[in-house]
């Protein structure tokens, strides 16, 4: 039977986990100010083809917004526009210092979005700000945002993190305070998650606001009442709920509710999926459910399982559901409850994992079914058992899984 409990766990463990990497692209608003002059503290009016770069920059922008807003198309559009303002950045020939000052200042915003570091290598380096036209700390802006792009974080680090966002133009503010969220995850938690605030009050309504709020989950925690992680899940759900990017979302936010104390769990999930369409809601009871099998927390399986099965939801989702509530039960004392669940469902609805989950469970619940090993008289020679290697590399096997799921 001890084998097949670890054969049980690794099949719950082996579903996909959801994808941490998000795609490269720029974190953007333009609801964060006027397509204004980059620079209200800079220099004179810049230059058309400046100007024309800066008209592309918030254009670019705009898809994104559009896209954390719906619109998922917008994401293959900003691709394309982020490839031409890379080529107009590898092209620029500024005339003179005062045009050089207005370039470089679209090429730090153009880094901080994401933007590609190597069309604006040259044109960084290359060029010297005026005297006593850029604000404070522009040089080191400049500086800071080409290391960023170029993944030197280190040095990034040393020269972004001392800038208040605050004091920067409009439209760099919300970024900056964004990547010095970035920078400072792992070595100063509590500074990244001040930063994630600012970039949300700099940026309302932006893809800027959207992206701090999923980062905002990715710090190790729970969906506990009244929890930073729990605020941040419930303003995501309400102010993007058709975000492009909400899947990678509703995947982070079922793993803490898998870590979430039993009846919590359910509660918070219901309050996060409140604004949710019903298709979106059994998704992510589904997927809680999925998480806390995987972590046994079989009593918030249970609820959330429970909650995803209604006479409306779909057959393959209700057998999805029924398939989660059947595996916490066989792992228990309510096993037989379990095994007749399991019966019930149309193991031809799943989907592979799933049907990996269905098989071992079955497996578990025969064996947990079965009368209770009697025995040998004490005069009896031994028998042969499996090699305790074996058993202690299932075991690490299951363990090392779990704890890829824990991550």
């Amino acid at each position: 039977m001890r084998f097949a409990f670890a054969t049980f766990m690794l099949a719950v463990c082996a579903a996909p986990v959801a994808a941490d990497t998000e795609r490269s692209a720029a974190l953007s608003s333009d609801a964060v100010g006027p397509a204004t002059s980059l620079a209200e503290r800079g220099p004179a009016e810049p230059s058309s083809p400046d100007r024309a770069l800066r008209s592309a920059l918030g254009a670019w922008r705009a898809l994104h917004d559009r896209a954390v807003h719906g619109d998922a198309a917008a994401l293959d559009e900003a691709d394309a526009a982020k490839r031409s303002i890379a080529d107009a950045f590898a092209k620029a020939d500024p005339k003179n210092s005062e045009e050089a000052w207005n370039w470089r200042m679209s090429a730090a915003e153009f880094l901080l979005l994401g933007g590609d570091a190597r069309s604006v290598r040259r044109l960084l380096s290359a060029t010297e700000t005026p005297s006593g036209s850029a604000p404070p700390g522009a040089d080191r802006l400049y500086a800071g945002a080409l290391a960023y792009g170029e993944r030197r974080w280190d040095a990034a680090a040393e020269l972004l993190s001392a800038l208040d966002p605050r004091a920067q133009n409009p439209r760099i503010g919300g970024a900056l305070a964004m990547v010095q969220a970035i920078i400072a995850a792992e070595r100063a938690p509590a500074e990244a998650q001040r930063r994630l605030d600012d970039a949300r009050l700099l940026a309302p309504g932006s893809f800027v606001e959207e992206a701090a709020l999923r980062r905002a989950l990715l710090s190790p925690g729970d969906l506990r009442p009244g929890g930073a992680h729990e605020a941040a899940a419930q303003a995501y759900a309400r102010r993007f709920p058709r975000s492009a990017h909400a899947a990678m979302f509703f995947a982070r936010a079922a793993q803490l509710a898998a870590r979430t104390a039993p009846g919590d769990a359910i509660s918070a999930l219901r309050r996060i999926s409140a604004s949710q369409s019903e298709p979106a809601r059994r998704s992510l009871m589904l997927e809680a459910a999925r998480e806390a099998l995987a972590i046994g927390a079989t009593q918030t399986a249970l609820e959330t399982a429970r909650e995803a099965a209604a006479p409306s939801t779909p057959p393959h989702e209700l057998a999805r559901a029924r398939l989660y509530e059947a595996a916490a039960l066989v792992a228990s004392e309510a096993h037989r409850e379990g095994a007749r669940l399991l019966g019930e469902v149309r193991r031809e609805l799943l989907a592979p994992p799933d049907q990996n989950l269905y098989d071992s469970a079955a497996t578990l619940g025969a064996a947990m079914a079965s009368p209770p090993q009697s025995f040998p008289p004490a005069d009896s020679p031994p028998t042969p058992a499996d090699p305790p290697e074996t058993a202690l590399r299932t075991l690490a096997e299951a363990n090392a899984l779990l704890t890829r799921r824990g991550r």
